[in-house]
């Protein structure tokens, strides 16, 4: 049989502090308060990135070459961009889609999504290192009707030509 103090003995299950009934709806208000400013957030922050420049916008965009391989274009991969922030074509064999953050010169692309049609795997390959390109791309030029899409070091991954 256990003859130690039990909870209840204590008065109250909580921590043992007790706040006077008059400071409890000061407190209140003061916590209430203090979780709507914090919530609030700071709406000063830098301007949010425009959208993509009305040059990419306009048609579509064709590959040509794609790390420093101009066969890939027999895949015919088209990237075409849209006002509100997204990217897709066909990579030759599938379609997809990606959001695509443009700021600037600088451009990424998010999470890629394609369909998985059965194709020949040569073409295939092309498509994934088309994917590839996509995705390591950090900046982008236009120079009359090509586009070239670079890595971080600046190096050209794939480069486009407007119209399909």
């Amino acid at each position: 049989m256990f003859r130690g103090r039990h909870r209840s003995d204590h008065g109250s299950a909580g921590s043992g502090l007790a706040i006077p009934p008059r400071w409890r709806g000061w407190l209140a208000a003061s916590l209430l308060l203090t979780i709507a400013a914090c919530a609030g957030g700071d709406t000063s922050g830098p301007p949010a990135p425009s959208g993509p420049p009305q040059a990419l916008l306009d048609g579509s965009w064709r590959a040509e070459e794609v790390g420093g391989d101009s066969s890939l274009a027999a895949a015919h991969p088209i990237l075409r961009f849209t006002a509100d922030g997204r990217a897709g074509g066909s990579g030759g064999c599938n379609t997809y889609a990606s959001p695509v953050s443009i700021d600037g010169d600088a451009m990424t692309f998010g999470r890629l999504a394609s369909t998985h049609k059965a194709c020949e795997p040569a073409l295939l390959d092309q498509e994934q290192k088309f994917f590839i390109a996509l995705a390591g791309a950090r900046s982008f030029s236009i120079e009359g009707a090509q586009l070239t899409l670079r890595d971080a070091a600046g190096r050209p991954l794939a480069q486009f030509l407007r119209g399909e």
